[in-house]
């Protein structure tokens, strides 16, 4: 059909369902146009249902498919016949698998179960023939199919239905072989949140609820489900648990060891919805009494507090039902939980515990609180919980605080301080008398922790001794790099002279004007009243940073929060230790190089003055260097850190320093193309700020950039080249336009290197300006998979992007993003590879099906024509793009 003209409409196209030579392609562009349609349409055209109904009989299962996908949204329609429901679920017996997979359609079958199911099924028998086909589509030989028979069967949420469907079948004895059967299933769920459910794990489902609804009918498989309880699945092997463990305490005579092996699975699998189940099948086998325990015991010190009450509920219970001693905490609980249950109140089991076992709740607290830290999941209140509790017994605190200090090592000062400070900040009386045992491990060197300082600031006001070395050593801190450092320890010292201690005369003013402001960071608060200390502070503060351990943090130039004038003759005279052998602040030349480098970029990052004072200044001197291979400046650093550094600027700061890099790249563009092995590393790490961050510098030898371009063939000059090309596609797209013949040449006639960097810049040009498709997209596609890697990255997001606004652009290229797509080896492991590597298989991997799932919209056969030399879709294994898979799967198959 020529392009001017109009596509048939609906009954131009429900006129062509009829029509045995291309039924199958008439029902395709009927589906096509109703689902684009679909929520703009209040019926079909007359005839429209009918020959849907005459495309189930055709002998394409294209034809059948396509039909029966738009069958499913004509169900509410007033044109819908009364039989359409057990029409389209007779089509899951279909014996293509295509037709099979569009009739399990959950979006839509779940919806109409209310019209299957009783009171009122539309139809007699229906329910028994709907469940025979689910539990039998769990054998099917396509996974899609079976998954979904499973969804079906069983649900995926609070709207489950399991095993109402289930039961309706009418040979449920046999079918429960069945259910047994995919036990075994290999096939995963695509994604927790993905259609179509693991067919095991809907067995374990069913038999988990009908082991109390209907035990007869899962007593006959004890042996069979027992063997599943070492699945490597951990919900399956939870459901089974809880399912032998049902049948035990409803009666069944399941063997003690298997009640046991199935308590172990429980606790191995999900245990934190099933710890009553725990609680019961320990009672049945007094063997798995203590893998029970373990359990139950740890989610005393849940985080929540709906979990604690859960667990001691269980636990209680437990106890009341073994014949044997618990420890005496355990048997509290029992007496406790047979008359007031926790569950549905307020209370909070280790609150009440207190009263009695006060060491075990401040354990089991602590415990949590290091727990949390650790795991760097933000904690929760245990300070809140202790207050509670040692309301109830103030004997809580004392065994805190022995918890506490039994195990303060220099590892746990910080969590452990914490605990404390947070009981302090509402109960400081409390903890008073522990405060003097921290401070003798942690609070006499600078710097001192927050949550020291913070425990210090609390308890002030009630006495704790505080000793000389601990106000020193909060003076130190008042200079440290870290923000929050200085913060609490001024916080700290402000307390503590209101409780007549003094406070460091080197640091008084800081303090006091921390305290007389709202500023709460000394340093800043003192830069408004005394620039000349604040200065000297702020020198103090990179001596602290170089002298201490501050896992790769830089220090800070805070006085330049307040006013950038302090900084800018300590920043000058940085540059000069760095660059140059000329004499400076001797208090800078003992500091390190890195000291020296990070509050210079930190300064600059403040002000956009800095920023070009201190690039005209590496520019100069790294332009001295460049072309003769020099890499001794005479100063503390060596060429390439300077213009590592003179990146760095660049990435932070790139408005104050184009002024002066511009000049410096005109004059050494040729230098910086060809930098020498010294200095390939710093100045490819250069041209990528050059090519990322500024907008005018490289336009201008653009020309002489793709010069070298046509000669690029290594990965690295291709990194350096290009990094000052492919960002021109997308920051300067007018000026690359007018170079595009050149850039297509380039992409296939330069070396793999330069052919890589006309790829990516072809790319980042067509992703910013989509309508160019028509004559980028086959150029592109033609360079695949004869580029880097991250060019082919580039170009897959590029033709993705391009089959968003014109998929007929793309058709051509489909071959090509075919092939990319069944060669492509897999993500590697994260663990085993470099972050970078990952993330771009991942794009990869992702823009390929969305490139073709996007065209397959308007045209699947095409999609399906480019991959069938590779097996088709169903033959690519695509576990990173899974649901963007299956998507493109539903599209090929109506």
């Amino acid at each position: 059909m020529p392009p001017s003209e109009e596509p048939p409409t609906l009954e131009e196209l429900t006129l062509r369902l009829d029509d045995g030579d291309d039924r199958a392609a008439a029902a395709e562009r009927f589906a096509q146009r109703v689902l684009n349609e679909i929520t703009l349409l209040e019926d079909l055209p007359e005839g429209a249902v009918d020959g849907l109904l005459g495309c189930l009989s055709a002998d394409d299962p294209r034809a059948r498919s396509h039909a029966v996908v738009v069958l499913w949204f004509c169900r509410s329609f007033d044109s819908a016949p009364p039989d359409l429901i057990p029409t389209l679920v007779d089509c899951a017996t279909d014996p293509d698998w295509r037709v099979r997979q569009a009739a399990l359609n959950p979006r839509h079958l779940k919806h109409a179960l209310d019209d299957v199911l009783p009171p009122d099924p539309i139809e007699a028998g229906l329910p028994e023939r709907l469940a025979s086909i689910l539990v039998d589509r769990l054998d099917d030989p396509v996974p899609a199919v079976r998954k979904r028979a499973g969804e079906l069967l069983v649900g995926r949420g609070p709207d489950d239905r399991n095993p109402d469907l289930f039961l309706h079948h009418p040979d449920p004895e046999g079918a429960m072989s069945q259910v047994i059967d995919a036990l075994a299933d290999p096939v995963d769920n695509v994604t927790d949140s993905s259609r179509g459910r693991s067919p095991r794990r809907t067995a374990a489902e069913l038999v988990a609820a009908l082991s109390r609804e209907r035990p007869a009918l899962v007593e006959p498989h004890l042996d069979a489900i027992a063997d599943h309880l070492d699945s490597e699945d951990e919900v399956v092997r939870t459901r089974l648990g809880v399912a032998l463990v049902g049948l035990a305490d409803g009666g069944t005579a399941v063997p003690t060891a298997t009640v046991a092996d199935a308590v172990e699975a429980i606790a191995d699998g999900r245990p934190r919805q099933h710890l009553e189940d725990l609680a019961t099948g320990a009672a049945l086998a007094p063997e798995a009494v203590e893998p029970a325990l373990d359990v139950l015991v740890r989610y005393l010190r849940s985080r929540w507090t709906g979990n604690r009450r859960t667990a001691a509920d269980a636990l209680g219970r437990l106890v009341r039902d073994t014949d044997r001693a618990f420890e005496p905490e355990f048997e509290t609980l029992a007496s406790i939980t047979a008359d007031a249950p926790f569950d549905d109140t307020d209370r909070d089991p280790l609150v009440e515990l207190a009263a009695d076992h006060p060491r075990f709740v401040a354990e089991r607290l602590v415990t949590a609180h290091r727990l949390e830290l650790a795991d760097d999941s933000g904690g929760w209140d245990v300070g809140e919980v202790l207050v509670a509790a040692a309301e109830r017994n103030p004997a809580v605190i004392d065994a805190a605080g022995d918890a506490i200090l039994d195990s303060m090592d220099e590892a746990d000062g910080a969590a452990s301080s914490a605990v404390l400070a947070d009981i302090a900040d509402s109960r400081p009386e409390l903890v008073a008398d522990l405060v003097s045992a921290v401070l003798d491990d942690h609070g006499r060197t600078a710097p001192v922790d927050p949550a020291v300082a913070r425990l210090v600031a609390a308890t002030a006001g009630v006495g704790p001794a505080v000793a000389d070395e601990t106000v020193a050593a909060l003076g130190g801190t008042v200079t440290s790099p870290r923000r929050d450092d200085r913060r609490q320890a001024a916080a700290a010292l402000i307390a503590l002279r209101e409780a007549d201690h003094a406070v460091p005369d080197a640091v008084e003013p800081a303090v006091e004007a921390a305290a007389a402001g709202d500023e709460t960071d000394p340093l800043v608060a003192v830069a408004e009243t005394d620039q000349a200390l604040a200065a000297d502070l702020l020198i103090d503060s990179c001596v602290i940073w170089a002298d201490g351990d501050y896992q790769g943090q830089a220090p800070t130039a805070p006085v330049a929060d307040a006013d950038l004038a302090v900084a800018r003759p300590v920043v000058d005279d940085a540059c000069t230790v760095m660059l140059t052998d000329a004499d400076a602040d001797d208090r800078l030349a003992g500091l390190p190089t890195d000291a020296l480098r990070s509050l210079v970029v930190d300064s600059a990052q403040r002000d956009e003055a800095i920023t070009e004072t201190v690039a005209d200044q590496f520019c100069a001197v790294i332009g001295s260097c460049l072309g003769d291979g020099a890499t001794d400046l005479g100063g503390r650093m060596t060429v390439p850190q300077a213009v590592e550094t003179l990146a760095e600027l660049l990435r932070l700061t790139s408005a104050g320093a184009e002024p002066a890099v511009g000049p410096f790249v005109d004059e050494h563009i040729d230098a910086l193309l060809d930098p020498g092995p010294e200095l390939q590393s710093a100045v490819t790490d250069l041209c990528e700020q050059l090519g990322r961050k500024t907008r005018g510098v490289v336009v201008p030898h653009l020309p002489a950039l793709l010069d070298a371009t046509a000669s690029v063939d290594d990965p690295d000059r291709a990194d350096l080249v290009g990094y000052l090309v492919c960002p021109l596609g997308r920051r300067r797209p007018d000026a690359v336009e007018d170079h595009l013949d050149r850039l297509i040449e380039l992409s296939h006639d330069a070396p793999t290197g330069g052919r890589s960097i006309a790829a990516g810049t072809l790319g980042q040009l067509l992703e910013k300006r989509p309508e160019l498709a028509p004559r980028l997209a086959d150029p592109l596609a033609e360079t695949l998979p004869e580029t880097y890697d991250w060019a082919t990255r580039q170009v897959c997001t590029a033709l993705a992007g391009a089959a968003e606004a014109d998929p007929a652009a793309v058709r051509p290229a489909l071959p090509r993003i075919a092939a990319v797509l069944a060669d492509f080896e897999g993500v590697p492991d994260l663990a085993e590879s470099e972050l970078t590597d990952h993330w771009r298989a991942e794009r990869i991997a992702d823009d390929t099906v969305r490139a073709l799932a996007r065209v397959a919209a308007d045209d699947s056969e095409a999609v399906r024509s480019a991959l069938e030399p590779h097996g088709g879709i169903e033959s690519i294994d695509l576990p990173e793009a899974a649901e963007d898979r299956e998507e493109l799967q539903t599209l090929l198959d109506g």
